[in-house]
């Protein structure tokens, strides 16, 4: 790639902004997925495979039911609110309050109808005592998608630090606590589950109306004006639909398993779904700051830079992610074993097999936001409703054949069916394209961590969590010497150099 100096200045600035954004999104997203993981494991031993099972089919319905019931508000407060933010003070409170009116009417009506239907949910899966878990997370769905929209607005501003804060750090930390309270102390089982889960995102909700009303002053003072509701649907509703359809892909096979199969199983999955996402965080916290950077870079005409940062954001989120990812595949079974005790050990092979899934999405980098920010929300929409019908025959099939190892297949092949398509798609629309020869650097990597990591299998390490932590140092090292050996490129440097200074500044504040 050739560039003019001025040009290469502006790839460096680029390039720094993404990795400082990504350094805040990545400490924040790495601090709460651990604490959502350190719940999810207490509710999973406290109360066992069965028991567990009912718990995170409840998850699952909430995850769905919050995705939908948001109507794309979230995606629509950003895009139209960015347009007014600082210039059109009126226009920018419009805006907000009008979305925050309609989040609250909907998350008011979709809550009392789960409610009202929790015992004909909980009898269409066979499970009795599924209704008490369903009117639980009734209460949560309100909170779960005012929390989203609130979270949103807080990220017109550009200080992501706010949307991470409540949306991910404060409900896994009221989760994890609730479930060591509640779970695991007054034994309050699947009662103290659903009550961690409704304050975990009552809280979170409360914090981030509190931030809106701080980023924005005089926000909630009633503006009288031009309606914006049918702009902001507008751009919504076809993202909302290619969320809901991406949000069924995702969770769908555990509906499917808790139709299909015992209790237990859909425990077993969830069990192994937590674990395996824990490879995504680095996506997450990588698209959470390159988002907003799509769209304005595309609108300047910027196509060269735009698709210089794809590749970087995409392949340090695959480098940074892979000496876990081959962890997580070696040792599945301790890995299991660690988080829910010896009774989910028999979920290994369904981890190895999720893990290769989450690969994909992270290989595949930004191509959900880059729909929806470049306006092909529409088309994502379709290819996501395509995928959707492809999954809901793959789960079915294949559960019904082949069990819970159905199951993980089916979730590993719809989630690399959808980033796949994107993938495509996004290079025949844009000619955006994530890798180039430079990889190869990353895959000689990662079979030498392997096999340096998998020799770790024949030491006599009993302590199950001493034999993770030594493997993740051993696969971290590798991995890290590897890459550096084979030299790193100049744009690779300034990723890691402002990283570096920005973790180095997060923790002298701290």
């Amino acid at each position: 790639m050739t560039s003019t100096p001025s040009g290469s200045s502006e790839n460096t600035k680029s390039i720094l902004t993404l990795a400082k954004g990504a350094s805040i999104s990545l400490v924040g997203r790495s601090a709460s997925r651990l604490l959502m993981l350190l719940g999810q494991a207490i509710l999973a031993r406290t109360l066992g495979p069965q028991h567990y099972g009912l718990f995170s089919l409840g998850w699952s319905m909430l995850q769905i039911s919050g995705d939908t019931g948001q109507v794309g508000l979230p995606q629509g407060i950003i895009h139209l609110g960015a347009k007014y933010w600082k210039n059109q003070e009126s226009r920018f409170q419009s805006v907000l309050q009008q979305a925050f009116s309609v989040a609250i009417i909907i998350s008011l009506v979709a809550s009392t109808l789960v409610f009202m239907f929790s015992a004909d949910i909980a009898s269409f899966f066979g499970k009795p005592d599924l209704k008490l878990v369903v009117q639980g997370i009734s209460i949560a769905l309100a909170f779960f998608i005012l929390l989203k929209v609130f979270a949103a607005a807080t990220r017109i501003s550009q200080r992501v630090q706010f949307s991470i804060f409540v949306e991910d750090m404060i409900p896994a930390l009221i989760l994890a606590l609730g479930a060591l309270i509640f779970v695991y102390y007054l034994r309050w089982n699947l009662v103290g589950g659903m009550l961690s889960v409704c304050l975990a995102y009552g809280t979170g909700t409360v914090l981030a109306l509190i931030f809106v009303a701080k980023l924005y002053p005089g926000i909630f003072k009633l503006v009288r004006g031009e309606s914006f509701l049918r702009e902001i649907l507008k751009f919504s509703l076809p993202a909302t639909l290619a969320g809901i359809f991406g949000t069924l892909i995702r969770w769908i096979t555990r509906l499917f398993l808790g139709y299909l199969r015992p209790e237990a199983d859909v425990g077993l999955f969830q069990a192994a779904s937590q674990l395996a996402a824990l490879s995504a965080i680095i996506l997450a916290a990588t698209n959470t700051i390159f988002t907003p950077m799509i769209s304005r870079l595309f609108s300047r005409g910027e196509t060269e830079k735009l698709n210089e940062l794809y590749k970087i954001s995409t392949k340090w989120a695959v480098y940074l992610s892979l000496p876990l990812v081959a962890v997580l595949f070696i040792f599945s079974q301790d890995a299991m074993i660690l988080f829910g005790g010896p009774a989910y050990q028999q979920g290994s092979w369904i981890l190895a097999i999720l893990i290769i899934g989450q690969l994909v999405n992270t290989a595949s980098g930004a191509v959900a936001p880059l729909h929806l920010m470049l306006g092909y929300q529409s088309r994502w929409m379709w290819t996501n409703g395509v995928a959707l019908f492809i999954s809901f025959f793959m789960n079915w099939g294949f559960i019904t054949l082949w069990g819970l190892p159905g199951a993980a297949l089916a979730s590993a092949c719809s989630i690399a069916i959808i980033n796949l398509a994107g993938l495509i798609q996004i290079k025949n629309l844009t000619g955006l394209w994530p890798y180039d020869r430079r990889y190869w650097k990353g895959a000689l990597a990662l079979v030498i961590a392997i096999g340096v990591t998998s020799q770790l299998l024949f030491w006599r390490i009993e302590i199950v969590w001493i034999k993770l932590a030594v493997a993740v140092l051993v696969s971290v090292i590798v991995f890290s010497v590897s890459i550096f050996a084979f030299g790193l490129d100049q744009e690779d440097q300034d990723f890691l150099n402002a990283l570096r200074s920005r973790l180095l500044r997060s923790g002298g504040r701290g």
